[in-house]
């Protein structure tokens, strides 16, 4: 089995470290991906959620700006919650296991 997705893109925000209880290092943050294709003479764009844990998230975070350029190679995972009505919904996000400088 293969659970692997690769996607170069660009920073959506200013990213923020933070530290979890445990005291690892996790950084959320999203990048503005095209797609390949034009529609209406204009290129298609996916705002894809990525989060990076531990050392990988301290990097990332130190290097990264808004409006920079990133590979990130990683695992697609669900994540479920209860919204505020109790109802289940299901969160995509890409977990980081590698990134390179573009």
């Amino acid at each position: 089995m293969l659970n692997r997705c690769i996607f170069t893109g660009r920073v959506t925000h200013d990213l923020e470290l933070k530290t979890t209880s445990a005291n690892d290092y996790v950084c959320n943050f999203s990048l503005a991906v095209q797609r390949n294709y034009k529609t209406d003479n204009d290129y298609i764009t996916d705002f894809i959620n990525f989060v990076a844990w531990r050392k990988n998230a301290e990097i990332i975070a130190r290097h990264f700006k808004k409006g920079d350029m990133i590979c990130i190679e990683g695992s697609l995972i669900p994540r479920s919650y209860r919204d505020s009505n109790d109802n289940k919904r299901v969160l995509y996000e890409i977990v980081v296991d590698n990134f390179y400088f573009v």
